[in-house]
């Protein structure tokens, strides 16, 4: 019971600062700005209609569910390093893991619910690989925490170089779309 309670809470502290730290930048305002130097690897698309359901808007919500969730999954990273460590922070680190796999894996039925246009194809394609690696990763990383066995290690950054590629292939698409 005290176990969902933490992951419970892990959920709404997530949430929490998920919303509370989003700087949405749009593809296009990339190249022009000039202090980007501590800009994270993945790049939110804002859409320019957020009250719009039309397809652009529904690809660029999944994309961005996708690199909010992979951003997060740095800071949990960071967190562990950070605590040298310690049975509290490797605990810590596998339940916020944990409840990341969960968010990611909504995201990813969302994502693979939907049925995109020809024109959106590829990069939802990629999202949704990208998506699914990312899970592999997460879930291996989650087992790494609990039972510290090097071959959930390997098999998470397989994944995570997997879900890297992809997320490679669609940022080249989105560049071409958006």
């Amino acid at each position: 019971m005290r176990s969902r309670l933490n992951v419970l809470l892990a959920l709404f502290i997530l949430a929490a600062t998920a919303v509370t730290s989003m700087q949405p930048v749009s593809a296009q305002d990339a190249s022009s700005s000039a202090g980007l130097i501590d800009q994270p690897v993945l790049k939110i698309m804002q859409a320019q209609n957020p009250g719009d359901p039309d397809e652009e808007a529904i690809e660029k919500r999944i994309w961005n569910t996708f690199v909010e969730n992979f951003d997060y999954q740095w800071e949990i990273w960071n967190a562990t390093v950070h605590g040298n460590g310690s049975n509290q922070s490797i605990k810590e680190a596998m339940i916020a893991t944990t409840a990341l796999l969960v968010l990611n894996s909504q995201g990813l039925a969302e994502a693979e619910s939907t049925v995109p246009s020809e024109k959106f194809g590829d990069f939802h394609n990629y999202t949704v690989s990208s998506m699914k690696y990312f899970n592999i990763y997460l879930y291996n990383m989650a087992k790494y925490f609990e039972t510290r066995k090097p071959k959930y290690s390997t098999a998470a950054t397989d994944a995570l170089n997997n879900s890297i590629k992809y997320y490679d292939l669609g940022k080249t698409e989105a560049e071409f779309l958006f």
